[in-house]
């Protein structure tokens, strides 16, 4: 087929032949002043063009809408004309071609996507470009091709990436054109996902079925929670040692939830740096750090295993780890130690010269402090268990005079100091006692019992 002429309206700007001699012809441009009818060898075939439509398809020949009158398209030169209203008036524009006969039907370009597939990192501002080529472009108006979105391990409805549908245009002559795609960061710790885009079949061109999708991979850039030790054993006995640290990374400002978990329970452990609730946020920097410390019970119940699982509340409840820790069991059975030896003392107060003696003895001062000493628990309390009434001890080991040494720190007129030996044990935080040590008590002579003086 051989076109003749290509008037300026209509504009005729592709052919494409079908069967049993028919003809399709591609118009555009027509339409633009006001209704239009399109006669093919000055015969009405009733086709009409409405204002603004820019374009327009027409067959003839016997497969088409319009038939030649002896049924199939004469060899030889024709014409297609449109008629318009232009201001009341009629204007004629027309087309020639000549018809050789009937031939292969042209082929229609190709569209494809330039890359099978693409990864991208998730980001705030990430977005996905794929090229979408033509194989040819003869078209002198644009040519729009849907495109779908489809759901892989990523899913639009999670927010992973942007709409479902959208259309990319190649104008006149266009061959290459791209399709971006906007990328959610959605701050969730999880694997790398994929979609698909797919192109959609269309009138104008082929869609290539080697190339008709492209799929999008979502690089993670979100870190995963992670909790680590800082020992992997611990025991109850204080120093060797008792406590551990966990320290925690992953996504900043992220709230955790702590849980604990394993044959240890609550009772056995104290913790510090975390909430009420046992929660705790991740600095700006995505770390942060609590510690337990394992108590010590005084029970006979073999080693425990501490759990403490860490769960990602802000961004991937599914996202949680766990780290062991062995708690060593320890009972204690070793009494403290009184330090043998130990005497103390003061001066009797009647009489007494301050200026000269010092200050005057009276109830709860402190006589002296009971040095003593144990393996592990601490010591909890110390007892007076004989002696005399005159004197008290605290838990600190300190003695003091009690009401009843009122009479023992007076003046008794006797020439020496009185000497008290007190009886006295000490009990540890888990329940043992010492052997009872003695701990001597000397009320010396006030220098007025001194009969030189001339005193009575």
């Amino acid at each position: 087929m051989a076109i003749s002429k290509r008037p300026a309206a209509p504009k005729f700007f592709d052919y494409q032949y079908g069967n049993n001699g028919g003809l399709t012809l591609f118009f555009s441009g027509v339409g633009t002043a006001g209704s239009s009818l399109i006669l093919f060898d000055d015969k009405n075939k009733n086709g009409k063009f409405n204002k603004g439509e820019e374009l327009k398809t027409v067959s003839i020949g016997n497969d088409g809408l319009w038939q030649a009158d002896s049924g199939v398209l004469a060899f030889g030169k024709h014409t297609f004309r449109s008629i318009e209203s232009t201001s009341g008036s009629i204007a004629s524009k027309q087309a020639y071609f000549n018809y050789l006969g009937p031939q292969k039907p042209s082929a229609k370009p190709s569209v494809s996507f330039e890359e099978a597939s693409k990864s991208v990192n998730e980001d705030a501002s990430a977005q996905v470009a794929l090229t979408v080529k033509l194989s040819v472009n003869k078209s002198p108006v644009p040519i729009t091709i849907n495109y779908s979105l489809n759901d892989g391990t990523a899913t639009a409805s999670d927010g992973d990436y942007g709409p479902g549908t959208g259309s990319v245009t190649f104008g006149p002559g266009e061959t290459s054109q791209q399709i971006l795609i906007p990328i959610n960061n959605d701050h969730k710790p999880e694997p790398d996902e994929n979609f698909t885009v797919k192109l959609l079949s269309s009138p104008n061109v082929n869609v290539s079925t080697a190339k008709d999708s492209a799929v999008v991979t979502l690089l993670n850039d979100d870190q995963f929670l992670s909790i680590t030790q800082s020992l992997t054993a611990i025991t109850e006995t204080p120093g060797n040692p008792n406590q551990v640290t966990y320290a925690l990374t992953g996504e900043p400002n992220t709230s955790v939830q702590i849980d604990f978990t394993g044959s240890a329970s609550l009772n056995d452990i104290s913790v510090t740096g975390l909430s009420q609730n046992d929660q705790i946020t991740l600095s700006s920097i995505g770390q942060a750090s609590f510690t337990v410390t394992a108590k010590t019970d005084q029970q006979s119940e073999g080693n425990e295993t501490l759990i403490a699982k860490a769960t990602d509340i802000s961004n991937n409840a599914n996202s949680a780890t766990a780290a062991t820790v062995s708690i060593k069991d320890y009972v204690d059975n070793v009494p403290p130690v009184i330090q043998s030896g130990q005497a103390f003392s003061y001066i009797e107060a009647f009489l007494y010269n301050e200026a000269l003696d010092g200050p005057i003895m009276t109830v709860n001062d402190v006589i002296g402090v009971v040095s003593a000493s144990d393996n592990y628990s601490g010591i909890a309390n110390f007892e007076i268990v004989s002696g005399n009434s005159f004197f008290a001890i605290n838990k600190q080991g300190q003695i003091t005079l009690n009401a009843n040494s009122l009479t023992s720190a007076a003046n008794d007129y006797e020439v020496g100091p009185n000497k008290f030996n007190l009886s006295i044990t000490a009990t540890d935080s888990a329940g043992n006692v010492s052997s009872p040590t003695i701990v001597g008590i000397a009320v010396l002579d006030n220098l007025i019992d001194n009969p030189t003086l001339g005193l009575p």
